[in-house]
């Protein structure tokens, strides 16, 4: 499933105190100190040093990773903050660019490409299932071809993509022992002259660990993620995800070409992902399984601060109320304000603004936001 989503978030956050500010330049060297003078190369050279209350600030340009969080905020009032400078153009991206193609017949290019370009993740040998996935007798994959930024389709059988190129052009993959090789259809254009890019990475901004908090992104375009299938039974990892984390705001940015899922607010990958057999049964299992681990979590909590308060001097006079945290899955038609918009299974965008996630639920308060 192939979206394009825009969200615009409307949340003040203010950072009280002292706080530094990092700047990430695609001019600059991830040795540097990551002053505006010496910028960092890398938003996660970055992101390795931000801490609680700081900012990091992204400069014009094109920036190819995967940002890992390694650390959140500590409250809203001291968060970690990612945004682009004001007035720049930042794009973010999970794929790389890809030269050396050879024309064979009609619109049909080919290239090999050896598979340690993709490291250990090759979305091209990658099955999109999971649970409520029906892929209809043939395999699709969380690999991709753009070009010049908009994604040809995924050939059902290899002949197909030798034949002359139609309204949506198609590409094949085969993945053996030692290369990938793609046959791609390129409409009256020389893929070695224009940009042609190729998924590599799963996601674009998304924590590897869970209860990475209080987390803002603002300003970004985020783009070419070979997301996985994402039911309600498995881990949910979005092009942007928060991953089981609590407090973040996603601001301003325009999120598209994820295959599967572009925002997501959970769920966490246990020993039980994709093991529900389609059954309502299992969805209801992963909810207690999750009311359970926010239980266990508030419990050790409180007893943490009841113990610190009984030997302190001075304590807490209450203990922190337990934050439930909860799921929307991003899909083609449906936004975090659970309505439906104008859409159709052939829809390439979805548009929405003025839409506030929350992503907690204070215990007794009888409400979310």
């Amino acid at each position: 499933m192939r979206v394009l989503f825009t969200a615009v978030v409307v949340v003040l956050a203010a950072c009280p105190g002292y706080a530094e500010v990092y700047h990430v330049s695609s001019t600059g060297l991830d040795g540097n100190p990551g002053t505006e003078a010496e910028p960092f190369k890398t938003i996660s050279a970055a992101a390795s040093v931000a801490g609680p209350g700081d900012t990091i600030t992204v400069h014009e340009g094109v920036y190819r990773e995967r940002v890992n969080p390694p650390r959140g905020g500590s409250s809203d009032e001291q968060r970690i903050v990612y945004r682009a400078a004001e007035g720049d153009t930042v794009v973010i991206k999970g794929s790389e660019i890809v030269k050396g193609w050879k024309k064979l017949q009609n619109d049909t290019w080919k290239v090999s490409i050896p598979n340690s370009f993709f490291g250990d993740f090759n979305p091209f040998n990658d099955l999109i299932r999971g649970d409520w996935f029906i892929p209809k007798d043939r395999d699709h994959h969380t690999g991709a071809v753009y070009l010049n930024g908009h994604w040809l389709a995924e050939a059902a059988k290899q002949e197909d993509a030798f034949n002359a190129a139609e309204a949506d052009p198609l590409w094949f993959a085969v993945v053996d022992d030692t290369n990938t090789t793609i046959w791609a259809q390129f409409k009256g254009a020389d893929p070695n002259e224009e940009e042609v890019e190729i998924n590599v990475r799963q996601s674009v901004f998304y924590p590897e660990e869970t209860g990475k908090d209080y987390i803002t992104v603002r300003g970004f375009t985020l783009e070419h993620a070979a997301t996985p299938w994402a039911p309600p039974t498995a881990e949910q990892i979005g092009l942007i995800g928060t991953h089981w984390s609590k407090g973040w705001i996603i601001e301003d940015n325009t999120v598209r070409y994820s295959i599967s899922t572009c925002v997501t607010l959970g769920k966490y990958g246990d020993e039980f992902d994709n093991t529900s057999a389609n059954a309502a049964v299992g969805y209801v299992e992963t909810i207690k399984r999750s009311i359970l681990a926010i239980t266990l979590s508030a419990t050790i909590t409180s007893r943490i601060a009841s113990r610190r308060a009984s030997s302190a001097v001075s304590g807490p006079s209450s203990v922190r109320s337990a934050t439930i945290r909860f799921t929307i899955f991003m899909c083609v038609g449906y936004s975090a304000a659970t309505k439906w918009l104008e859409s159709s299974s052939t829809a390439q965008s979805i548009h929405s603004s003025a839409i506030t996630i929350s992503t907690e639920r204070t215990a007794g308060s009888g409400s979310t936001g």
